[in-house]
């Protein structure tokens, strides 16, 4: 069930493929045992608007925030988390300026009122 929604700013050009991106990332995570390949739902969006500092010089972002359960230990979690920053630095490649790379995590509870999933099969 883990949601990875990634952000880039629009400057980067031909120094960050998103799509590309996605499939690496999803590989690590599949090929980690942490959830089946149709459990994972990803987006990326490219950012148009964006400052970093005071806008002084032309600077870009990559942001992977990653959300899933709650329900593994600590040392897990950090461990996929460090896993898939390695991932995305290595899929940003080197564009005329800095880019700030980061990775979030954050936990979903299992709480039925903060999480709701249905799946419509093909009929």
């Amino acid at each position: 069930m883990p949601h990875l929604m990634l952000e880039y700013t629009d400057n980067l050009g031909e120094a960050f493929n998103p799509r590309l991106t996605l499939f690496k990332l999803h590989k690590s995570l599949i090929n980690a045992h942490l959830c089946e390949a149709d459990e994972l739902k990803s987006r990326a969006i490219r950012v148009h608007d964006h400052l970093i500092g005071d806008g002084s010089r032309e600077q870009g972002f990559v942001h992977l925030r990653f959300a899933e359960h709650a329900c593994r230990d600590e040392e897990s979690k950090r461990s996929t988390m460090e896993n898939l920053h390695k991932e995305l630095c290595g899929c940003v490649g080197n564009p005329p300026f800095p880019v700030q790379i980061t990775t979030e995590a954050i936990e979903l509870q299992p709480d039925a009122r903060r999480y709701l999933k249905s799946v419509r099969e093909v009929r």
